[in-house]
């Protein structure tokens, strides 16, 4: 081994039976993010090779168990629940997430912000409670005590779950939709992601024929949908805005030809590749009724979006010339990104850091600003109208910011 390295942490998980493996693994990945976990199941028969833990799932009847033995394949910690599996699978991965969380926790000495929840979306819980009417105490006492989330993570989730379903009041939700638009390309594929994405450089011959297909799928869209409103328009990706000036004009023009864009609420196009964000595309934007750009730097530290492989820097940005474009730059920072006050100008203007620390990794949902004025648009940039968390994460999640309300100065 050379000086200096960490040797990887292994473990063996053995299941009896094929059920909830991921939920498992996805626990003891959040206890031991670094490990490099063998699943196998019994019927298979052991894998070869030394593990530094030996986990364990046994299925039975009426019961689940978890066990952990070290190396030596001494006992460590053991624990079984009663299960009623067919009356609800729901409460059965609830009960066994719960044990396994307790047990990895016993063993490794440590607690997790957002307990035993390892799904992306920690905010439709306490959404879901809240459509059914519940109080804000009532959700974090079952929050706290179902899935032993930390007080503030808890309190983290109850409150943006309370501003998206104010942000939500205004959506129709009997006769309305929302529609999104993927646009499936990427300068290159990042460490984390699972979304279905190709390589720019290698597939650049399939943009032209992606629009098209688009194109015609917009069309039976917007026929279709022509009786219900239309909320809300999001393009996302992939990266939207590895699109040229004329593939993103060509793409917008429909879209606000085939659809009534009076009803639209919000508009946004995802440029969530700061190295993709260059003038010709910007102006491109503004010809369109788009309000608002989605800005995701996912960390402020170099060496990360090196290791996930984010080909820009922490400062990377567009910077359009004067008149009537205008400037977004990257967010310096030292592995914690700075949120806060941020001054949005039209032409030769720019983004000012106002702010105050946040998080490391962030989406940061900014306003276009529009208009062809000198004056500036100041916009309070405030925590949060959406968290999710990814693979890479850890204990912390993505922030979705949004505007507080806009000041002409």
């Amino acid at each position: 081994m050379k000086r200096g390295t960490i040797p990887l942490l292994n473990i063996s998980l053995c299941f009896n039976r094929k059920d909830f493996e991921y939920d498992v693994y996805s626990l003891i990945k959040a206890f031991y993010p670094g490990c490099e976990i063998t699943s196998w199941y019994e019927e298979d028969g052991a894998p070869d090779g030394e593990f530094a833990y030996y986990d364990k799932i046994l299925y039975a009847a009426d019961q689940i168990c978890f066990s952990i033995e070290n190396e030596k394949h001494e006992e460590l910690s053991a624990a079984c629940e009663a299960v009623e599996y067919e009356k609800d699978r729901h409460e059965t991965k609830n009960v066994l997430k719960r044990m396994v969380y307790r047990t990895l926790s016993k063993v490794s000495g440590k607690e997790l912000p957002w307990g035993d929840l390892t799904g992306i979306r920690p905010t439709k819980i306490p959404m879901k409670m809240l459509e059914e009417g519940k109080t804000n105490v009532e959700i974090a006492k079952y929050m706290r005590e179902t899935y032993y989330t930390s007080p503030e993570k808890t309190a983290l989730a109850i409150t943006i779950a309370n501003r998206e379903k104010d942000i939500l009041k205004t959506i129709d939700y009997e006769h309305g939709y929302s529609l999104y638009i993927g646009i499936p390309f990427c300068p290159s594929i990042c460490l984390y992601c699972s979304f279905g994405s190709h390589v720019l450089s290698r597939w650049a011959h399939m943009v032209d024929p992606y629009l098209d297909a688009l194109i015609k799928e917009l069309t039976f869209i917007s026929e279709r949908m022509k009786d219900y409103t239309l909320d809300t328009i999001y393009i996302g990706g992939g990266t939207p805005t590895t699109l040229n000036a004329a593939q993103m004009e060509r793409l917008l023009s429909k879209v606000t030809e085939l659809f009534p864009m009076d009803q639209v609420q919000e508009f946004t196009v995802e440029a969530g590749r700061p190295d993709t964000i260059h003038e010709e595309v910007l102006k491109a934007i503004r010809k369109f009724p788009v309000t608002r750009i989605s800005i995701n730097p996912q960390t402020m530290n170099q060496e990360t979006l090196d290791l996930i492989g984010r080909h820009h820097t922490v400062y990377a940005g567009a910077k359009p010339g004067e008149g009537d474009g205008f400037r977004l730059e990257g967010f310096p920072g030292d592995g914690t990104a700075n949120t806060g006050l941020f001054r949005f100008q039209n032409g030769p203007g720019s983004i000012q850091q106002r702010g105050h620390q946040h998080c490391a990794s962030l989406r940061l949902q900014a306003v276009v600003a529009q208009g062809n004025g000198g004056g500036a648009v100041t916009v309070a940039v405030v925590p949060l109208c959406h968290i999710y968390r990814h693979p890479l994460s850890g204990a912390g999640q993505c922030a979705g910011h949004m505007d507080a309300g806009l000041a002409v100065t």
